[in-house]
């Protein structure tokens, strides 16, 4: 199930306050990058775990984490809106989560 699809029913802005969501530039956080993120810094994780629950390898999960957070710091940073599944989406598209 591609991000697009999922967000046409089940996704999550974050944006500055008093900000339309037409105005901020958005950034897109992807399911991956999400669970990634949940995983490593909800869950508090080590990475041996996160990649068997991820079913990636160790560089591969370290892009992805990296690159969430480089998205949220923008977000943050720079006053742009983040646009994520919702985590009722993330269950939905993975069939084994870890945590």
């Amino acid at each position: 199930m591609g991000f697009s699809a999922l967000c046409n029913s089940a996704c999550k802005f974050f944006k500055p306050q008093g900000v339309s969501l037409q105005e901020p530039e958005q950034l897109a956080l992807g399911l991956d990058e999400l669970e990634a993120l949940r995983l490593a810094d909800l869950e508090g994780l080590y990475q041996e775990k996160t990649v068997e629950c991820m079913k990636v390898s160790r560089p591969t999960f370290a892009r992805i984490v990296e690159s969430a957070r480089r998205k949220i710091a923008e977000a943050l940073v720079k006053g742009k809106a983040l646009k994520s599944p919702s985590m009722r989406a993330v269950h939905q598209a993975q069939s084994t989560l870890c945590g």
